[in-house]
């Protein structure tokens, strides 16, 4: 959802970056849909909603 703020956490304790989810910046624009990237083993996604709710979605382990 437009507005929510997206990090992974990884498997060591520590987190990337926060992203934030945004629409587009201008007239017939659009930002791109890959927001995360991971360097290394990660083991959830935070989601920070719009509302100040926090969710998380766990990643499951194995080949990617």
């Amino acid at each position: 959802s437009a507005g929510s703020r997206v990090r992974v956490r990884y498997s060591d304790g520590s987190y990337g970056p926060v992203r934030e989810v945004q629409v587009g910046g201008g007239y017939w624009s659009q930002n791109g849909g890959n927001i995360l990237g991971f360097q290394r083993r990660a083991e959830a996604i935070e989601v920070y909603w719009p509302n100040g709710t926090l969710t998380e979605q766990p990643i499951p382990k194995g080949p990617r």
